[in-house]
């Protein structure tokens, strides 16, 4: 027979969490029912969901302030009776509050990084919800090493239910080119949305500031709120004419081959799934020290990274990228080896599925 499990998200657009999710729906198959409440309304990853897979869209529950919405999710959640509860991130908290006033013993909590509010400093308020309320979930997931510790140190989550599952990569969507193309100039490529946490401009800047500049050239893909700044920015930097900006890709794996490196200058991640893409690609990274980016790549890429977060540091990694042809192939052909090692996507998604089953057939028991 097959279960019924509840997800909810803040939102469940295309994103990190919502493109994984997606992709666990289809190994679950048709062994699971999905009913997906989306706290904004947007259900756009829906459509990754492959035909076959039963994802229904339920509203989220009314109510003002924490205490009033957690009551409307209990009572939810005792009409829904699932299976298994699963919440995304501190804008599903509502969620969990009302799981622990419905006794809703299966859930699992993920927890996959911060918006831009927590960028430099965890929020105390919300620190002292996340203690409070992470004591419900059976399981808290992160996918960064960072996470982890965040969660047992600074949120006291019991060590045990703390699972540091990592993100995977398709090694067969994502692959490097067939032949090497030897390009002038160099292009830099990034991929991502164009948000506040993204922080393309300070990508603009390093590219400016750089050395070899005129020896690279810039490919932006993605979309958001913030791209019309960049836009402007670029041209007052007077770079305009050496950067595009590509809009949002429905399938990033051929860009990627239009790259040389990736450069990532983002002021908060914890595991990118861009990151992974390039690396099983075979390019090697630049990047601001976010996350597990540094855990991630090969050690023979570590030496690129920004020891901080501001532009002529970032420049100097790509300044050193762009002036070696061959170094940028050994470190691609490194990160790629890693991605085969460490990151293939049908393991990793295993390894969530198992937990995700585990947790529910104890429930099961329990009941």
């Amino acid at each position: 027979m097959s279960q019924h499990w509840l997800h909810v998200f803040a939102t469940f657009d295309p994103g990190g969490p919502q493109v994984r999710a997606a992709q666990i729906f289809a190994l679950l198959g048709a062994d699971v029912r999905h009913t997906v409440i989306a706290m904004d309304g947007a259900t756009g990853a829906c459509a990754r969901v492959p035909a076959g897979v039963r994802v229904d869209v339920a509203s989220a529950p009314a109510g003002r302030g924490l205490w009033a919405r957690s009551g409307a999710f209990a009572r939810q959640i005792r009409a829904l009776t699932p299976d298994l509860l699963l919440t995304y991130n501190f804008g599903a908290i509502e969620a969990v509050a009302g799981a622990w006033r419905a006794r809703q013993r299966a859930l699992v909590h993920h927890e996959d990084g911060f918006g831009p509010e927590e960028a430099a400093l965890l929020l105390a308020r919300r620190n002292w919800a996340r203690r409070l309320l992470l004591r419900a979930p059976a399981a808290v997931v992160v996918p960064s090493q960072v996470l982890a510790r965040i969660a047992t140190g600074t949120w006291w989550v019991p060590r045990g239910r703390v699972h540091h599952l990592a993100n995977g990569v398709d090694l067969r969507r994502f692959r490097p080119r067939a032949q090497p193309v030897a390009r002038s100039p160099v292009v830099i490529g990034s991929v991502g949305s164009f948000r506040a946490v993204k922080n393309q401009q300070l990508l603009l800047r390093a590219y400016a500031g750089m050395r070899l500049r005129d020896h690279a050239r810039l490919l932006l893909v993605g979309d958001g709120p913030d791209r019309p700044a960049c836009e402007r920015l670029a041209r007052e930097l007077g770079i305009a004419e050496r950067v595009t900006f590509r809009g949002a890709v429905d399938d990033t794996a051929p860009v990627y081959h239009e790259m040389d490196l990736l450069a990532v200058s983002s002021t908060t991640e914890q595991m990118p799934l861009a990151v992974l893409e390039a690396m099983a690609s075979g390019l090697p990274i630049a990047a601001t020290p976010v996350g597990d980016v540094e855990a991630m790549v090969h050690e023979l890429n570590r030496p690129y990274l920004a020891a901080f977060p501001e532009p002529t540091a970032l420049g100097v990694g790509l300044d050193s990228l762009v002036s070696d042809p061959e170094v940028r192939a050994a470190v691609g052909r490194a990160n790629r080896e890693r991605c085969e090692q460490h990151y293939e996507a049908q393991t990793c998604l295993g390894r969530y599925a198992a937990l995700y089953r585990e947790v529910a057939a104890g429930h099961r028991q329990g009941s």
